[in-house]
């Protein structure tokens, strides 16, 4: 009987922790997001080219 819940526990700790990480993704992907548009209306081509890239790497990992 004390397998189970020690199973549980870190089941719990491993959703807990994925979960964190998702939020860790969608707050990055904000991030960029907002410097991608200041980028864009600075007319710095290549930081927006990098940052779409970034933000790709983003939407993959979060899927």
């Amino acid at each position: 009987m004390n397998h189970v819940p020690a199973k549980s526990i870190a089941s719990d700790l491993s959703l807990t922790a994925a979960r964190h990480g998702a939020d860790s993704i969608v707050r990055a992907k904000s991030a960029i997001d907002e410097i991608l548009v200041d980028a864009y209306e600075h007319g710095d081509i290549e930081a927006v080219r990098t940052l779409h890239a970034v933000a790709a790497l983003l939407a993959a990992v979060k899927h």
